[in-house]
């Protein structure tokens, strides 16, 4: 494999076609505008590294891949278990994790407490948020994801009245984030996903106060949209 690089001069427009440059260039390329900061597994900042032919590269199978399953949440038990699998960088920090997996399983409203507890009880909480943090609790803010080892499993709750319940589950395989994303994120990122995220208030539509029956919907679900695709509004004759 070369071991030389390609440096590319990039447009503002450039990174939205990244993906499927990184996935399919024939020679190493540093593309300068993606890049997490230097450390033991990433590439150097200001960089990331795209490797030709067998889709290696600086970053390498280095990253690890956690499964998240939401169990529970609002007093209901989930099954099947809506999931997410990320990648995740052993430099990356729990609060990281926590704010990746809101985003993931489509929170609005983040002003809740999160709180991790590892396989041997250690609770993980943000020093900066709880007035109290639990017994024999470590920092979100600054425990790295190098604490958790392969197979180990963990608990991840939000919101401590709503009680947003997840199994983390760290695969025994380390991945390549260029491999499963296209590009080397600086926060843990989905890579894969499957189930139906319930809303976080159990709303079924704008206004739903939990007792109102729900609107009927139209014989056209389209009719009332603005024209801007071809197939929104009333449909056209001839």
């Amino acid at each position: 494999m070369a071991t030389w690089f390609q440096t590319l001069e990039c447009s503002p427009v450039m990174p939205a076609r990244f993906p499927a440059l990184l996935m399919s260039c024939r020679s190493n390329v540093k593309l300068p505008f993606l890049a997490t900061p230097t450390d033991s597994e990433g590439s150097a900042a200001g960089s990331v590294v795209c490797a030709g032919g067998d889709g290696g590269g600086a970053v390498a199978r280095t990253w690890l891949s956690i499964r998240v399953e939401l169990v529970s949440g609002r007093g209901e038990d989930f099954w099947p278990r809506p999931g997410r699998i990320f990648a995740a960088a052993r430099t990356h920090i729990f609060e990281q994790l926590g704010a990746a997996i809101d985003d993931a399983f489509a929170r609005w409203d983040l002003a809740h407490l999160r709180l991790f507890t590892l396989a041997d009880e250690t609770p993980v909480c943000s020093f900066r948020v709880w007035d109290e943090p639990p017994d024999g609790a470590v920092d979100s803010d600054k425990t790295k994801l190098s604490r958790l080892t392969p197979g180990e499993q963990f608990a991840y709750v939000f919101d401590m009245g709503d009680d947003w319940a997840h199994l983390c589950t760290v695969d025994e395989q380390r991945v390549d984030p260029l491999d499963q994303l296209g590009f080397v994120p600086t926060e843990p990122t989905p890579y894969w996903g499957w189930g139906n995220l319930p809303d976080q208030y159990g709303r079924r539509w704008d206004g739903d106060d939990g007792e109102s029956p729900m609107p009927k919907a139209p014989k056209n679900l389209l009719r009332d949209l603005p024209p801007i695709l071809s197939w929104w509004g009333p449909r056209r004759r001839g």
